[in-house]
């Protein structure tokens, strides 16, 4: 049995997944916790496999100690982040906080249940769309990189 325990402010979005999760045989719901003073009591009351995080409006200070402080406490516990929209800032800092599942709000109940498995699977998981963007951003980086160093070469005179 996977346990999850899902942080939220939008109570629609949160009782949505938890009615998607609660249909899966190996998947649990412990809690849903509305706000972030709560969380970290709701993590030594429950110890869940699995914290589902959705982030509307990026990461406060107050969530990046609270995800510290989980993954200095509770290593086993693995983080997803459901984000409202590609941001690469906010999956740099997701990142650096050990967050190991980056999904969009508008992904598929299947591709977030696949999710919560794979993650906890100790796989890290990352929406298509996240890919995508990286993919694109990384490419660009090495075509940066590449030329810059072709210039470089070619205007140097080798003896």
């Amino acid at each position: 049995m996977i346990n999850v325990l899902m942080m939220n402010t939008s109570d629609i979005f949160t009782q949505g997944l938890k009615i998607l999760l609660e249909g899966e045989d190996d998947l649990e719901v412990l809690e849903v916790s509305d706000r972030e003073s709560n969380f970290i009591e709701q993590i030594s009351d429950f110890e869940p496999d699995i914290l589902l995080v959705h982030l509307v409006h990026g990461v406060s200070d107050t969530l990046k100690k609270q995800i510290n402080e989980i993954r200095e406490k509770y290593k086993q516990i693995r983080v997803i982040c459901i984000f409202v929209s590609y941001d690469k800032k906010l999956i740099k800092e997701a990142l650096t906080l050990g967050v190991k599942g980056f999904l969009l709000s508008h992904s598929s109940g299947e591709g977030l249940i696949h999710s919560i498995r794979s993650v906890w699977q100790h796989q890290y998981v990352f929406a298509d769309e996240i890919v995508t963007e990286m993919i694109d951003f990384l490419g660009t980086e090495c075509m940066n990189k590449k030329e810059k160093l072709s210039r470089f070469f070619s205007s140097q005179i080798w003896i």
